[in-house]
């Protein structure tokens, strides 16, 4: 991993991505970004008020305007489980180091139901499995798949900076 790399964490609702990518951040001694505090921040917005007043659409304009933005970032970018949905962004992801963090649907529906910070984790579960099912091989697409169901963020962590440290040692 170079100095001036992004680092990006993606996959589905609760797998874990901030929570480890400020972990991983602490560790690699870099920046810490969550995409979706990054668009409230600068659009002065909650991601509930995007999506009632713009619709999933405009959410995911914002969404890819904000990974282009912090894109070539020395940082730890956490991306939201939707950003694989939008081509530009899944190449943008691919041509970097990131981590799809994977878990069973099941396991990620206990850990988001009823969550009304996410849109999204509001939909009926078999909608919400329709868009698990349909992420997934995006994920796939864009790096290296971890599986966290069974790791503490702390493991995740670790795990993940042995991987960069393999991969290209700074």
């Amino acid at each position: 991993m170079t100095k001036r790399e992004t680092v990006y964490l993606t996959g589905f609702m609760g797998a874990g991505k901030t929570t480890c990518g400020k972990l991983l951040a602490e560790k690699l001694s870099l920046p810490f970004i969550d995409l979706d505090d990054w668009i409230q921040k600068h659009h002065k917005k909650s991601i509930p008020a995007i999506f009632a007043e713009e619709g999933e659409a405009g959410f995911r304009k914002r969404e890819l305007d904000a990974l282009k933005t912090v894109s070539g970032s020395a940082a730890v970018v956490s991306t939201g489980g939707g950003i694989v949905e939008t081509p530009e962004a899944r190449n943008l992801l691919s041509k970097n180091s990131c981590f799809y963090l994977s878990a069973p649907f099941e396991e990620l529906f206990k850990r988001i139901e009823g969550d009304a910070s996410r849109p999204l984790a509001l939909l009926e579960k078999p909608k919400l499995q329709e868009r698990y099912d349909k992420r997934v091989p995006l994920y796939e697409e864009c790096g290296y798949c971890i599986d966290s169901e069974k790791l503490t963020p702390e493991e995740l962590c670790e795990k993940l900076a042995g991987m960069l440290h393999k991969r290209d040692p700074m």
